[in-house]
């Protein structure tokens, strides 16, 4: 069953006797080709060229969140090899203080 996610304009999947996880990180896997469309339409220049393909610095990926209602490489990428990852899991109140510490010139010059 699908329930809204209003303040984000999303949805997730409610899975009987699972963890309630609406949002995970997202990675880059090895089905990648290199066609750079993802890292331009990154607002938070998480994603970069890694030793063989792109990768995204989960410090830095708010999935979008405070920005787009859906991630903008997963939208763009040719070969969806964008999944979420079960390895980083984050809650959308927590993707949005990121996006909130990131977008704060006030917190430039404090540690995170």
């Amino acid at each position: 069953m699908l329930r809204p996610l209003a303040f984000l304009g999303m949805a997730f999947r409610i899975i009987p006797g699972h963890r309630y996880n609406p949002l995970m990180a997202l990675k880059i896997t090895h089905e990648c080709i290199n066609c750079d469309v993802c890292e331009p339409v990154c607002p938070n220049q998480a994603i970069y060229q890694g030793v063989d393909i792109y990768e995204i610095d989960p410090a830095l990926c708010t999935e979008c969140v405070g920005h787009f209602d859906k991630p903008q490489c997963q939208a763009v990428c040719p070969v969806n090899c964008i999944p979420l990852d079960p390895d980083r899991v984050e809650t959308p109140a927590q993707l949005l203080e990121k996006y909130r510490r990131l977008t704060d010139p006030r917190q430039l010059d404090r540690p995170a």
